[in-house]
């Protein structure tokens, strides 16, 4: 996940020589983030498909591959339209990641021991796209973008190696069959994915994800055109953001599996500790635009992007308790891409705003408002809806 997030993140570190290299304004740069974010999306709901028929072993050996090729194809595509191209590649081979890992990594924990497993999955993104942040900062001022790009490609295809060696497939359930397990309940897809709790999850997630997708592409721009911060400093910033993350969000999330091993309703331990922190997001997100100097804008900032992540887990964790264990794959998976639709819209829209100006406020300003508000109503609406032990229970015990 880190090579993963690191992958998505370069761009956002790396707009400003973009935009300057390729004279792109920022409504084209966040036309390349719209096609990789909607190939993203489609890329999760085809693995959530076929993962269960194929070892989730050889399944992330070949994303790896896959996407470390489509990172070092601006090399040679020296273009706008060639960071396009490599761009929607990158969205296909890497969209199903997440679900693919942490449906791999579920294989080797119970239902009530998965939330501090999967916030750990999801720190290997915080530290691609944040701890990584300086070296590829370094990196890019010190060599090119394109070059940067390079190593990166380099970097996956290493690990693809350790993997082979390394990788194992967990215990949870025989591999390479498409057979339900005897005794297994087959539930109508619809009505998994109509259900009240995976509709709150998706809601939540979707609007927290819009929200994440601007530190990824448009963070390391706003903080240089608003505060007038050099690359370096930037790239330190996300990393004070990572550490951020990568300490409230698995706080948080043990702090609910504690609560579900104590007894604690999972309609409260889950659903509503996942839509808080979301509205919790929001609410800094309004906030921050309108405060002044730097030191309180960015500690605002650096709250609302770290509890925003807390749902990313957290909404996993709550689809697959109402999943059974043989539907569980396509499920995170059309959640996954539900929640990351977000993206695409999310890139496109704040490239549009940042090159104006709305009612007086700086395009970025105005745009972090905007979204604050959806973010914070995605939260409550979240809470409202998400019940997993009721639904684990309506839809049937076997779940």
């Amino acid at each position: 996940m880190a090579i993963n997030f690191a992958d998505k993140g370069i761009l956002g570190l790396a707009a400003t020589p973009i935009m300057r290299d390729l004279r792109l304004t920022h409504t084209q740069l966040g036309a390349v983030g719209l096609g990789f974010f909607s190939f993203f999306s489609i890329s999760s709901i085809v693995f959530g498909l076929f993962i269960r028929k194929l070892s989730t072993k050889w399944t992330l050996l070949g994303m790896v591959v896959a996407w470390s090729l489509c990172q070092c194809l601006v090399l040679v595509w020296t273009s706008s339209t060639g960071l396009l191209v490599s761009r929607v590649l990158l969205g296909l081979a890497d969209g199903g990641a997440y679900p693919v890992a942490l449906y791999a990594a579920y294989k080797w924990f119970q239902d009530d021991r998965r939330a501090l497993p999967t916030s750990v999955i999801a720190i290997g993104g915080a530290v691609g796209s944040g701890l990584l942040a300086p070296v590829l900062a370094f990196l890019i001022t010190q060599l090119s973008w394109r070059e940067t790009f390079g190593i990166l490609s380099a970097a996956g295809l290493f690990w693809c190696g350790a993997w082979m060696i390394f990788g194992l497939e967990g215990p949870g359930k025989e591999v390479g069959s498409s057979k339900p397990q005897p005794g297994a309940q087959k539930i109508p897809v619809y009505l998994l994915l109509t259900s009240r709790t995976v509709l709150g999850a998706q809601l939540s997630g979707f609007c927290a994800y819009w929200l994440l997708t601007l530190a990824v592409l448009w963070l390391p721009a706003y903080l240089s055109e608003r505060f007038g911060f050099s690359l370096h400093a930037v790239a330190n910033i996300v990393v004070l953001l990572t550490l951020c993350q990568i300490t409230v969000a698995p706080a948080i999330c043990g702090l609910s599996q504690h609560l579900v091993r104590n007894g604690v309703s999972t309609r409260y331990a889950r659903g509503f500790v996942a839509g808080l922190s979301v509205m919790a997001a929001g609410s800094m997100t309004i906030l921050f635009p309108r405060l002044s100097g730097a030191l309180f804008p960015i500690g605002c900032l650096l709250a609302a992007f770290s509890v925003g992540a807390v749902i990313l887990v957290l909404g996993q964790v709550i689809v697959a308790q109402v999943a059974p264990p043989s539907q569980r794959g396509l499920v995170m998976g059309v959640t996954n891409a539900v929640m990351t639709f977000a993206g695409p819209l999310a890139s496109l829209s704040m490239g549009f705003i940042a090159d104006r100006q709305w009612g007086g406020m700086r395009g970025f300003d105005a745009g972090f408002t905007l979204v604050g508000a959806m973010v914070l109503v995605g939260g409550f609406l979240g809470i409202l809806l998400m019940n997993p032990a009721l639904d684990r229970h309506r839809l049937g015990p076997s779940t």
